[in-house]
């Protein structure tokens, strides 16, 4: 019995060690490609998230230069009105001058007529000029509040300098108005700030 007995125990120890040999044999063969397939995955995961902040950063960066840009064409062109309206208000001066010159020294007649004429043109030239500004202002005032979004702090603090400014700036007449050069300060300084925050 002692040999039957040794002998099932032998053939018990030997299915085991071939289980244990068919487990090992598919261990063995299957590792690699287990181990790859979670580097792979961890990897991918890790690529993925890279992408995501890579995107999300480039799309607030496109923002930025959209904004950048939409706000120096606002500033761009409201500087452009006040100049067209400063230059306008010195041609009606200048014309009015004339005008009373001209009826003193007693030169009535076509000069006159001519010169009323020229003079009512400048003026409706001016109105139109002048009833373009608010536009104008809104659509600048309009894109400086959005930089208060993407923008640092000091930026946000020359725009709240030149809106201050502005303001004062809105109800002068002709001969109070401060020269073209103050707004191209203040033009040349918000956007001077945003070419620095946009570069790279």
């Amino acid at each position: 019995m002692r040999s039957a007995d040794w002998g099932a125990r032998r053939r018990k120890a030997a299915r085991r060690n071939d289980r244990k040999s068919y487990l090992e044999i598919v261990l063995q063969s299957l590792a690699p490609s287990i181990i790859t397939g979670l580097l792979a995955g961890a990897m991918g995961f890790l690529l993925a998230s890279k992408s995501e902040i890579a995107t999300k950063n480039k799309t607030y960066l496109d923002l930025k230069l959209k904004h950048a840009d939409e706000t120096s064409k606002a500033f761009a062109d409201y500087v452009s009105t006040w100049r067209r309206l400063m230059i306008q208000c010195q041609s009606v001066v200048e014309a009015e001058d004339e005008l009373k010159r001209n009826s003193s020294s007693k030169t009535e007649g076509r000069d006159a007529d001519g010169q009323r004429k020229i003079l009512s043109e400048i003026k409706a030239a001016m109105i139109k000029t002048a009833n373009s500004r608010p536009e104008r202002r809104d659509r600048l005032m309009e894109q400086l509040e959005i930089l208060r979004l993407y923008f640092s702090q000091d930026l946000v603090n020359d725009v709240d300098t030149f809106n201050t400014w502005d303001e004062g700036q809105q109800a002068k007449k002709c001969s109070e108005m401060p020269p073209r050069e103050a707004f191209k300060q203040y033009e040349a300084k918000i956007v001077g700030r945003l070419r620095k925050e946009i570069t790279p």
